[in-house]
């Protein structure tokens, strides 16, 4: 091999065979029933940026420990219903939260103008607010 050579994968790895992408049957359910119902399909939206926050078990183990709020849009579903920056999210309608992915599959199983509790900690105390789910933005769809 020459020093800048490109070598091309052989020809069973040249395309994206072999990848897998995974949607929760509850979430093709909710979906499927909207387009049937309406024709069209709109998107929850809560209007958070969140990261996956983390615990530590009494033995010193670290363990998930819900979807941190990193910030809040002002005009938004989570900032109208008085979530905060710092919030940890902990469960969505009664269901736990373990990390960040959990919230953003949570927010998908639910259609715009659902009325949705949030169970938060907020400097320790647990907080709970009925979150109108909003529609995610047209310059954020995809």
């Amino acid at each position: 091999m020459n020093v800048g050579e490109v070598l091309e994968p052989p020809d069973e790895m040249a395309g994206p065979e072999g990848i897998g992408y995974a949607i929760p049957i509850e979430v093709v359910d909710r979906i499927t029933a909207e387009i049937i119902e309406t024709g069209d399909v709109e998107h929850p939206f809560i209007g958070v940026r969140m990261q996956s926050h983390f615990g530590q078990a009494d033995d010193g183990a670290v363990i998930p420990g819900g979807a941190l709020i990193v910030s809040v849009e002002e005009v938004s579903a989570a900032g109208e219903a008085g979530m905060l920056e710092n919030d940890i999210v902990v469960a969505i309608g009664g269901k736990p939260i373990a990390n960040q992915s959990d919230l953003a599959l949570a927010v998908r199983l639910y259609r715009v103008g659902d009325v949705v509790t949030f169970t938060v900690l907020r400097d320790g105390e647990t907080h709970a607010f009925d979150v109108v789910m909003g529609q995610r933005p047209a310059d954020q769809q995809g």
